[in-house]
Parts: structure tokens; C-alpha cells; sequence
């Protein structure tokens, strides 16, 4: 449950400006759910 904040803290807990790739991970999580939801319904429409 907790893996990807931890992942995104390891991330930009670095030197220089990091905010753009919290901002970029939060999207790619997004869009990650979204179309792992849009598979898991279509599988269900499909039985």
C-alpha cells in the first residue's frame, strides 16, 4: 500500500529542484489506475 510514496520519496529526496517528477510519477499513478480499471471492466463485460 505505501511502496509508491516511499518510491517517490527516494526519488526526489535529492539535490536540486524534484517537484516536476512528483508531479510527473502522481500522473503516471493516474493513468496507471485508470487503465488498469479500464481493463478490469472490460474483462467483466467480455464474461
Amino acid at each position: 500500500f505505501t511502496e509508491p510514496i516511499w518510491h517517490t520519496l527516494r526519488e526526489v529526496d535529492k539535490e536540486g529542484p524534484m517537484l516536476h517528477r512528483v508531479y510527473e510519477m502522481w500522473d503516471n499513478m493516474k493513468l496507471t489506475s485508470f487503465l488498469y480499471m479500464r481493463r478490469k471492466i472490460w474483462h467483466l463485460m467480455i464474461l
